[in-house]
């Protein structure tokens, strides 16, 4: 993906509350992943090498939990191991914590890389999103996700992932420019 059109780190001005409230985050940042039937925290030293093809080619990544992980246990009890791993923080954490000025960041995305069985063969599937800003590839699932609203109509609080169509969801965020 072309790089001319992001944003230029080095040109954007932070607040000092902005800088400290980045730091703070850092600080608290859950590496919890579910491995071999347990939650167990990785730590800043559990970086794990994926093969995200493409340009990407092979990366480090960091565990991130989010909490929408959680219930997969429960409704899919076969699972093994899950995890969401983030990479590529170097360069505005050099810039917030040590000060530098940042180059340009990479096109934002996200891949899902999954092993399992399938009729008695192992099986993976991959699902690469892409979108070169990142604002974009935040707000479109959301959008997404409300244009399945009349279908979903559940009382009370539901996490995105979770209630979902997951083929029309992915369709729709294509058809609004997200790069699969």
């Amino acid at each position: 993906m072309p790089h001319d059109s992001l944003t230029v780190w080095k040109t954007l001005e932070f607040s000092s509350v902005t800088l400290e409230e980045f730091t703070r985050e850092l600080m608290d940042f859950d590496t919890t992943i579910y491995h071999n039937g347990q939650w167990v925290q990785q730590g800043w030293t559990g970086f794990r090498a994926f093969d995200f093809g493409g340009e990407f080619g092979q990366q480090k990544a960091m565990a991130m939990m989010l909490e929408e992980l959680r219930p997969l246990p429960q409704l899919i009890p076969d699972l093994k191991e899950i995890g969401f791993y983030v990479g590529s923080f170097n360069p505005m954490v050099d810039m917030v914590l040590k000060g530098r000025q940042a180059v340009q960041p990479p096109a934002v995305w996200h891949y899902l890389a999954v092993h399992g069985v399938k009729e008695d063969q192992p099986h993976t599937l991959r699902l690469r999103i892409a979108h070169d800003d990142g604002y974009v590839l935040t707000a479109v699932p959301v959008v997404a996700a409300l244009m399945q609203y009349e279908e979903i109509r559940k009382p009370g609080l539901w996490m995105q992932g979770l209630i979902v169509e997951p083929v029309r969801f992915f369709d729709d965020m294509k058809r609004m420019g997200i790069h699969a």
